[in-house]
């Protein structure tokens, strides 16, 4: 029997019959059958002779043979294969497509039969000698890439070969969308190993993809296939700059992550073609897959922000989301809602577009909603409740019991919760939204969180800003306190100490829970006292440390226990450095003021007050800010309580107290809150006889 007549295969029609014989051969008669099937299928159900070394097809008889150095089984075929035979050989006789059959039964052959450099050279004679025929071409295509193991082919020696026919064959047929469509997956199949992919790369079918999508504008199986096949070679940075230089290859995931290709396809309209395309085949589940994943990538470029909010891709990313949709899709679309939300013009219009809705009806309807899912879907509620409109409707639709119950639900998984206490925290700035979370049990939900993730510092940080938030009804404050968050926040502050972000989110923390008083008491027992001191210390050169702090001390030592033990613990003296060193911080002085006056009520702080610095900062804080009424009243009250120890009378006489004071009064006369804390310095300040007698001056003296 001829070698070469098995392969020299002609004819034209419909793909879908030859596939059909193709899938009877590979199942039921095995590899030495499939040979014979290709022989049958090729005559039409007659089988070939040893005379004959040509391929009888409808065109005529072809004198030019191939040589393809296979050796193939014998020609054997036992009985029981024959009504088999006939099977194949009757759908191709009715389709009247012998060569596109025969293709289809001899490369359905196992990765067996065609693992080796003769096997595969004999798949690129059989395309170079039918490189005219379009069904040829695609289902030899099509068969390749269901092929088991085809990236193995670059060890064959022949992947460059079949990388050049596959450039060639869709360059030949560039209107044939099952041309285009087949060879894009088996470019696909052919991927897989970083030598092939360079190979195809440099084959050219970087920008015979591109001519592919360019060509078949509107066919979307053709895009589909070819942009997986772009997302495959993507994975070489070779390939992916290939790509951004061929042009318009406006959709491949991975092209987008080089930045030089992803600022191409913004160039070349992709941002408004992604759209468009997620509009027309909105009911696709595979074109709203890739396109959500598409604007998550294209995102990363600037100017590509504000082309997709532009041209309507929030409102896609919402329709994606709709109850009932594809759950791939849901998932791609609320990854990309987590980040395409970050720019405030898209939250704005994403929330217009229903997407808070939407989520929040998924998260409802999801009751055994996955660990991973749920993530996706709290990553998308923190970044839309950074809108105030926004952070309404999430909290109107359900998202505060939603939240409570994925925490509850996911107790064990860090990310889950520290996102969900990110959403808490933005949630909070909306007042209705505080009371909802509370009554969610989101008090209860975030101490768990604290005593589960102990050691995860941006897991605490997320939960001291909830608790800053939650804390700030009477209500949450005591749920936070039953919850054990007190306790929790000294374990936290004692074990990310280093970490200013833990601490000074921690000393806000406790200025909430600190007005309600079992609480103080709590946290006093919890060693915050020390704590404070001890950041304090440790972040001297941090403004919002030091700030929160100085708060937090203000409302601990209203219970003089507390003021007692923030005085053990060497606050006075943290506050005297704090002065010195944010000089110019308006808002550290005033807060630091507020500290000295509450803790000068205690004898033993004060002395220690005054030893720290405590008068000398008054006179220079008075003098720099003159003008400002806040800080002068402050200032007024921090002097009548330091002022009660003859020390540090002297020693703020020594300061120019006297003549801040006078000075405060006269600049700020319609004030009446300074009128009366003047009054009140100045009674403190005429203990000391010099004082007294300087005050009297001053106070002689026409303005």
């Amino acid at each position: 029997m001829s070698m070469h007549s098995r392969h020299e295969l002609s004819g034209r029609g419909t793909k879908r019959k030859a596939g059909a014989a193709a899938v009877v051969v590979e199942q039921e008669l095995g590899e030495a059958a499939a040979w014979d099937a290709a022989d049958l299928v090729a005559r039409k159900g007659e089988p070939l002779t040893e005379a004959e070394d040509i391929d009888m097809t409808d065109e005529g008889p072809h004198a030019e043979t191939v040589d393809m150095s296979v050796q193939p089984p014998p020609a054997v075929m036992p009985a029981e294969h024959e009504p088999l035979i006939q099977a194949a050989s009757a759908q191709a006789a009715v389709a009247r497509t012998p060569s596109a059959a025969a293709c289809a039964a001899l490369l359905a052959v196992r990765q067996a039969l065609l693992g080796s450099a003769g096997g595969y050279d004999a798949l690129v004679a059989t395309m170079t000698a039918h490189a005219d025929d379009a069904v040829v071409q695609s289902t030899i295509a099509a068969t390749m890439a269901k092929l088991v193991g085809n990236a193995e082919l670059g060890a064959a020696g022949a992947c460059e070969r079949l990388c050049e026919r596959l450039v060639e064959m869709m360059r030949s047929h560039p209107a044939d969308a099952a041309v285009q469509q087949s060879a894009a997956l088996a470019i696909a199949s052919l991927c897989g190993k970083r030598a092939n992919d360079a190979k195809l790369g440099e084959a050219g079918v970087c920008a015979a993809l591109v001519e592919a999508i360019a060509t078949r504008a509107d066919d979307v199986d053709v895009h589909r296939d070819a942009f997986e096949a772009m997302a495959m070679l993507c994975e070489n940075d070779a390939n992916n700059a290939k790509l951004g230089k061929a042009g318009r290859a406006n959709g491949s995931r991975r092209l987008g992550k080089n930045a030089f290709n992803n600022a191409r396809l913004g160039a070349a309209g992709a941002c408004d073609h992604l759209v468009e395309a997620a509009r027309a085949h909105a009911t696709d589940d595979n074109v709203q897959l890739n396109a959500a994943l598409a604007i998550e990538v294209l995102f990363r470029t600037e100017a590509n922000i504000f082309k997709l909010g532009k041209a309507g891709a929030c409102a896609c990313l919402a329709n994606m989301i709709r109850p009932g949709g594809c759950l791939g899709s849901w998932r791609a679309a609320v990854t990309a809602i987590a980040v395409f939300g970050i720019v405030a013009t898209n939250n704005a219009k994403l929330g217009e577009a229903g997407a808070c809705e939407f989520l929040v009806q998924h998260m409802i309807s999801s009751t055994s909603i996955l660990a991973a899912d749920e993530l996706r879907a709290v990553k998308a509620v923190v970044v839309l409740s950074g809108n105030g409109a926004n952070s309404v409707k999430l909290g109107e639709a359900g998202v505060c019991e939603c939240l409570a119950a994925a925490m509850r639900a996911h107790g064990a998984h860090a990310d889950v919760q520290c996102n969900a206490l990110w959403a808490i925290a933005k949630l909070g700035e909306n007042n209705e939204n505080i009371v909802k979370l509370g009554e969610a049990g989101a008090c209860k939900c975030l101490g768990a969180a604290m005593r589960a993730h102990s050691a995860d510092a941006y897991l605490q940080q997320q939960a001291l800003q909830a608790t800053a938030k939650l804390g700030e009804t009477a209500e949450n404050n005591v749920k936070l306190g039953e919850a054990g968050v007190c306790e929790c926040l000294g374990v936290a502050m004692r074990a990310h100490a280093a970490d200013a972000e833990v601490q000074h989110n921690a000393a806000m923390a406790v200025v909430h829970l600190a007005t309600n008083a079992d609480n103080n008491v709590k946290l006093g027992a919890a060693g915050v006292c020390k704590c404070l001191a001890v950041a304090m210390r440790a972040h001297a050169a941090d403004a919002d440390v030091q700030h929160n702090a100085a708060m937090a001390i203000v409302n601990l030592a209203t219970n003089a226990d507390n003021s007692v033990k923030l005085g053990e613990a060497g606050v006075c003296e943290c506050l005297g450095t704090a002065m010195r060193v944010h000089a110019l911080d308006t808002d550290m002085q005033q807060q630091a003021l507020r500290a000295i006056a509450t803790l000068g009520e205690t004898a033993e702080n004060n002395i220690k007050l005054g030893k720290a610095g405590a008068c000398e900062c008054l006179g220079l804080t008075m003098r720099v800010y003159s003008d400002n009424a806040n800080m002068q009243e402050q200032a007024l009250q921090a002097i009548a309580r330091l002022g009660k120890a003859a020390e540090n009378n002297v020693k703020l006489g020594e300061e120019g107290a006297c003549e801040r004071v006078v000075g405060a009064l006269r600049v700020h006369a319609g004030h009446a809150g300074i009128r009366i804390d003047a009054v009140r310095a100045i009674a403190v300040l005429s203990r000391n006889d010099a004082n007294s007698a300087r005050l009297g001056l001053l106070l002689s003296q026409q303005p």
